[in-house]
């Protein structure tokens, strides 16, 4: 994953890169703060909705 936990993001920073049917996907922040957790792993299978990341606001 390009974050880790208690790294500071900025609004559109790469979160994460998913795979689907040969393409990539880039998850961006919607905002400015401290990753808080990452509770997904790499290579996991994600549905719509899951959570790649929890920001805390600052």
């Amino acid at each position: 994953m390009p974050v880790e936990e208690g790294a500071k993001v900025a609004a559109g920073d790469v979160l994460a890169i998913i795979e689907s049917m040969k393409m990539e996907i880039s998850v961006l922040s919607p905002a400015v703060g401290r990753i808080a957790s990452v509770p997904v792993k790499p290579g996991q299978t994600l549905r719509a909705g899951d959570v790649v990341a929890l920001i805390r606001p600052g």
